[in-house]
């Protein structure tokens, strides 16, 4: 694996989520990539559910447990709570 095909994976991943709408078959294929050229979607996955892979929108909450901050987002579509550090 060469480091330019893998700086065309990152800028193919980037401009995938700076687009306001994507479905469930195009954000696969996106993961998919970014597993095979071992990218991390850290900040990323913040776009999108981790159960049904479906844009995330939905109810959001802070919450605080002793000295972390996290936010939950509960999926419109599936209800599931996806929990992120802030």
């Amino acid at each position: 694996m060469a480091k330019s095909e893998k700086q065309e994976a990152i800028a193919k991943i980037l401009k995938f989520f700076s687009r306001k709408r994507f479905s469930q078959e195009e954000l696969k294929k996106t993961r998919k990539l970014a597993m095979k050229n071992k990218l991390k979607l850290s900040r990323l996955r913040q776009f999108y559910c981790q159960s049904c892979f479906s844009q995330l929108k939905g109810q959001t909450r802070i919450g605080k447990k002793e000295r972390l901050l996290y936010k939950t987002v509960i999926c419109r579509k599936c209800k599931h709570p996806n929990k992120f550090k802030i």
